[in-house]
């Protein structure tokens, strides 16, 4: 009787443990094989114009700060929202609402110009039903495709730099609530209510489970990790993105960066991610 209980017990295990893995892999299925937005270039001087524009205004915005910072200045700039592919560079800084991947394309190019190593990020966000009703409603209104929305999935796109660090580490620090919302007053789908991370260059990384909602943790230990460590910039949102935060409103429950094919993998708090390869996290 008993083992038969212990044989019932591990078959369950490696059951559930089979389930959790299909439903990791169900829920980026739909966006696996799309590549990561990319601007085009006309090959004259009206894109190479607005190319340098907008690196200009990156530096003039920046006014010193850490190379590494996020650029925050296009979130107050551009209102997120719809865009229509191909999209050019000239026509691109021109206008008042961009989607996630023109932004994301637009801090990839910012990093680039700092001379900051900056890899393309693709995620899958979980939200909910009523979220994504009001998305399709604005969406559609603006005649702007809807196959980044399934259910209470959406599919997003944002940043990832190298933590410039000697030890290795970064320290990703909780400080500000805010989240996600559609019927958020600041004109770009965001308000107060969920979680930020910014993250210190110089300090070690901290284990996820540790880190306290919206204080500064005490008493944590430093972790090692096998893969290089990064932090995920959100241009739509203009945070950095919480590699705890894997369940609930806005947790982002599958992510793929973009890299050099066999190259090192990364390591996003407890997360390692190998380069071009989707990763089911939720």
């Amino acid at each position: 009787m008993y083992l038969d209980a212990v044989n019932y017990s591990t078959d369950t295990e490696v059951g559930e443990a089979a389930a959790v893995g299909r439903r990791r892999s169900e829920v980026f299925a739909r966006w696996r094989d799309w590549p990561p937005s990319q601007i085009s270039h006309h090959g004259e001087i009206c894109c190479e114009t607005a190319r340098e524009w907008l690196v200009g205004m990156d530096f003039s915005e920046l006014n010193g700060a850490a190379l590494t910072s996020g650029p925050r200045w296009l979130r107050s700039r551009y209102k997120w929202g719809a865009s229509s592919f191909p999209i050019h560079w000239c026509d691109a800084v021109k206008r008042k609402t961009l989607d996630c991947g023109t932004l994301a394309a637009f801090t990839h190019e910012i990093f680039a110009s700092r001379g900051v190593t900056s890899y393309r990020v693709q995620m899958v966000q979980r939200f909910s039903a009523d979220s994504a009703r009001q998305w399709n409603c604005s969406w559609s209104e603006s005649g702007g495709p809807l196959s980044w929305i399934d259910g209470d999935l959406i599919y997003h796109e944002g940043n990832a730099i190298p933590v410039p660090n000697a030890g290795g580490h970064a320290r990703i620090v909780s400080h500000l609530h805010a989240a996600k919302d559609p019927s958020g007053s600041n004109g770009n789908g965001h308000k107060p209510g969920g979680k930020v991370i910014d993250f210190e260059p110089h300090r070690p990384l901290l284990n996820c489970q540790h880190v306290s909602d919206g204080r500064e943790a005490q008493g944590l230990t430093t972790v090692a990790h096998p893969g290089a460590p990064i932090a995920v910039w959100d241009s739509s949102a203009g945070w950095w993105c919480d590699p705890c935060l894997t369940d609930g409103y806005g947790a982002i429950v599958a992510l793929r960066i973009s890299g050099d094919q066999g190259g090192p993998s990364f390591h996003w708090g407890r997360h390692l991610l190998r380069p071009n390869e989707w990763i089911g996290i939720g």
